[in-house]
């Protein structure tokens, strides 16, 4: 029975472990059961969320497709179509993408606009398949449903298969006719504002010519102290006048960007006797003190361009002359070797600025302090249009001041080199025979005539003169003229248009030197009469000097041949 008893222990202690052994594997499965479920339910829950984002993508792309302006298609490389916007289908006239997918887009287009315009795509598309990843250019496209022609910016990209399949071409046709034609009116309106500047210009100087040209006359002959000061305060009058007329004309240019830096040598020295003749007078009147003064080494002979050098000083010192009541102002000019830069130092005791004004001292149309400036001329231009002209030529115009001690206006301009020319024209100005020249002055104003033709006289040279382009075409059919001087705006017949029709002459007409005396002096005019067959250009209001400068670099170009 023991035995019995003993076995049967044994089995039951061997039935007890495989229970608990069954027990622990049913646990463990349990646990992976319950961890593969886990997982599963995860993997479930991210692939719903996957494709709820994506739908959301989808959804997005598809108002994207449908709401955009833009006239978008992607192609295949056979130029098939795989995609495109609404607005495409809109204006080839199909109202469904499934009309046009897998169709080449040069069959669908050719449907809708010009064989011109689509040979016109078709190589831009070629070019970019081919050759380039991206292409971008303008072009009018009439499309047949649109039924006028739209200005489109039309971007072309070649785009790379990530997954290593064939590349695919994406065009965006932009409509910027809108813009366009806006930018067609701004370019008219510019035009017409240049236009209308031209026009007053020249109306307003051709009065001026004879007012400063009257003065400039009468101030030769015998004249009395009392006459003499009422001849000065006129003239400067007459150029305060035209001081203002320049400014606004060279505003104009430089906000419109067609303001020309030209370089060429110039004499620095001769441009301080310059400066330095134009303000003593005007120092002088005030009882102020003006100085000139130049580093040992500063250059005599630079590149640049003199005109706009001379007009940023001028405007600068201007401005000492106006602001300043007791005291004086200086130029003072040197090389600065560091920054390989010419320097131009205004210092003026005027009336200063304050600080809080400095920063728009270069505004235009600003004035400061009224309550001490509201006597003073100007336009509140020049400092403006001083700093805008030494930024074009690649320098700098900065101020300092002290309000009620006095201010300080720095130019910097780059400094280039120059030897100084030879055969200057002053050199042989000496042995010049003026009153030998035959001259014509076509002019249709009298007075103009008689200015220029008084002029001429105090020079020693008898002058024709003609009223008209057909007198000037009788006086040369009759006499041979060594220099003619041909006024530009003239009824029937205007200078430019005489000028060609002499030009086409085989005889002394087609190289004698005619110089165009003119009121227009915008932007670009000289290089207009240049072209069209002038030898030179004077501006008016006319000025003496100038007139016989033109007359003796003629001569002096005379005598070397």
């Amino acid at each position: 029975m023991s035995d019995q008893s003993s076995k049967r222990n044994d089995l039951e202690e061997s039935y007890l472990l495989q229970i608990k052994k069954l027990e622990r594997e049913l646990r463990l499965t349990k646990s992976a059961y319950n961890k593969l479920t886990t997982q599963f339910r995860a993997k479930e829950a991210l692939e719903e969320a996957m494709f709820s984002q994506n739908l959301k993508q989808q959804h997005y792309m598809d108002m994207l497709l449908e709401n955009t302006p833009c006239l978008i298609i992607l192609l295949d490389k056979n130029g098939c179509f795989k995609l495109c916007t609404k607005s495409f289908l809109n204006i080839v006239g199909v109202p469904n993408f499934d009309y046009i997918d897998g169709l080449n887009c040069y069959d669908v287009l050719k449907k809708n606009i010009p064989e011109t315009d689509l040979e016109d795509l078709r190589d831009v598309f070629r070019k970019v398949a081919d050759n380039l990843n991206h292409y971008k250019f303008n072009k009018y496209i009439k499309f047949n449903t649109v039924g006028e022609q739209k200005y489109y910016t039309i971007q072309c990209h070649r785009l790379e298969n990530i997954s290593g399949g064939d590349s695919v071409f994406l065009a965006i046709f932009v409509d910027n006719t809108e813009l366009e034609e806006q930018k067609i009116q701004a370019e008219k309106a510019n035009r017409s504002k240049s236009d209308f500047i031209a026009t007053m210009s020249h109306e307003i100087r051709t009065p001026m010519n004879a007012v400063i040209g009257l003065n400039d006359i009468l101030s030769r002959t015998v004249l009395d102290k009392k006459q003499k000061k009422y001849l000065t305060d006129m003239r400067t009058s007459a150029h305060t006048l035209l001081g203002i007329i320049n400014d606004i004309l060279d505003f104009s240019k430089v906000e419109s960007g067609k303001m020309d830096i030209v370089n060429a040598p110039y004499n620095v020295q001769k441009l301080f006797d310059k400066l330095h003749s134009m303000f003593i007078m005007i120092f002088n009147e005030k009882n102020l003190t003006f100085r000139i003064n130049f580093s040992i080494d500063f250059p005599e002979w630079v590149i640049g361009d003199e005109l706009r050098v001379q007009q940023a000083v001028t405007n600068v010192i201007s401005n000492a002359a106006k602001y300043t009541e007791t005291g004086g102002a200086e130029l003072n000019a040197y090389l600065d070797k560091e920054t390989n830069e010419l320097v131009f130092e205004v210092k003026d005791t005027g009336i200063g600025i304050e600080e809080d004004n400095l920063p728009n001292i270069f505004m235009p149309f600003e004035r400061f302090d009224i309550t001490k400036t509201r006597t003073i001329q100007g336009t509140g231009l020049g400092m403006p249009i001083s700093y805008r002209y030494c930024e074009l030529m690649g320098g700098s115009l900065t101020a300092q001041s002290t309000y009620g001690i006095g201010s300080v206006f720095t130019i910097r301009l780059p400094y280039v080199p120059c030897v100084s020319p030879l055969n200057n024209i002053e050199q042989t100005s000496e042995i010049l025979n003026f009153p030998n020249l035959k001259i014509l002055v076509v002019d249709d104003i009298e007075i103009n005539l008689l200015i220029v033709s008084t002029m001429l006289e105090n020079m020693g040279i008898k002058a024709d003169i003609a009223q008209s382009a057909k007198e000037a075409f009788e006086k040369t059919s009759e006499k041979e003229y060594d220099i003619i001087f041909m006024d530009h705006m003239m009824p029937e017949i205007n200078g430019i248009d005489a000028t060609k029709i002499m030009r086409k002459n085989d005889n002394w007409l087609s190289t004698v030197p005619i110089i165009a005396l003119t009121a227009n002096v915008v932007n670009g005019a000289e290089q207009n009469f240049l072209k069209n067959g002038f030898s030179g250009f004077l501006p008016k209001p006319l000025e003496f000097d100038a007139l016989k400068a033109c007359i003796k670099k003629i001569c002096s170009q005379m005598n070397k041949k």
